[in-house]
């Protein structure tokens, strides 16, 4: 079973031999035959064609005025007293969201107040912490009988500030541990 491959079929060419489509430069511009669509070229295939214009889009419906409401006056009884009501109704919505608003603002001012006071204690905390260190540090000192040694050049030794025993940094009183070497303090 041999069947002879036949060659390929060369693709149809893009434009027909013939006069030159429209659009195109030529030696000669001649007006469109009778009965031809604008923009329409001959002799390309309808897929290549370029789309017609589209046409505009249709005006955005008008919108009705909004109704206006009628004159107390014009009004039955009855629609008055409805009137009456949806105004007292309203009023009441926003005196409570007036009061709604007043106590959000009171809690908000009440919590920023707790959370002041909570950073103040602790801030007190602290201090009184360093306080004691002081003191004890001065407690010491005193208990030694040495005076306060004389201020070096380069070291101002403070009351309370110690030298490390590891590796003799100066250390400030309110400091437990050497900043360097984390040796605790010794009395």
């Amino acid at each position: 079973f041999s069947q002879a491959k036949s060659a390929p079929s060369p693709p149809p060419p893009l434009f027909p031999p013939g006069p030159p489509p429209a659009g195109t430069s030529s030696s000669s511009s001649s007006p469109p035959p009778p009965g031809a669509v604008p923009g329409f070229i001959q002799g390309l295939p309808a897929h290549l064609q370029p789309s017609p214009a589209a046409p505009p889009p249709p005006p955005p419906p008008t919108q009705p005025a909004p109704p206006v409401a009628p004159a107390a006056e014009e009004l039955t009884p009855e629609q008055q007293k409805v009137l009456l009501q949806l105004r007292q109704q309203q009023q009441e919505r926003e005196q409570k969201e007036t009061e709604e608003k007043a106590k959000k603002a009171q809690a908000d001012q009440q919590a920023h107040a707790a959370e002041t006071a909570y950073q103040n204690f602790w801030v007190q905390r602290q201090m009184a912490s360093l306080m004691s260190l002081y003191q004890q540090g001065h407690a010491i000192q005193q208990e030694r009988g040495a005076p306060a040694p004389a201020a070096a050049p380069q070291d101002t030794f403070w009351e309370g500030d110690w030298k490390c025993a590891k590796c003799g940094d100066h250390q400030f009183a309110r400091n437990r541990e050497c900043r360097n070497c984390l040796n605790a303090r010794t009395s």
